[in-house]
């Protein structure tokens, strides 16, 4: 976990070499710029907070694709749109 730091920027981009991530913790931070699509390619993914950031843009639809997660935390950011 990464979260309650200062780091800024663009979130980084996963792998295949991320599969086995099962909790990815960023909140709190101050990152920009849109959730990038690998955010869906770890399949044991359970926790994915983002929350507390500057993000923009639409929820990737990937982020539902493996059915794995179960706590999704995306609030305080500028995100649009629906849910997919």
């Amino acid at each position: 976990a990464l979260n309650n730091n200062y780091l800024q920027g663009l979130l980084p981009v996963l792998s295949e070499r991320n599969r086995d991530l099962r909790k990815i913790n960023l909140s709190n931070n101050t990152f920009t710029g849109t959730i990038p699509l690998s955010y869906g390619i770890p399949d044991k993914l359970r926790t994915l907070e983002l929350g507390h950031n500057k993000l923009t843009g639409t929820i990737p639809s990937t982020l539902f694709t493996s059915g794995t997660i179960r706590h999704l935390l995306l609030n305080d950011n500028f995100l649009t749109g629906e849910l997919p």
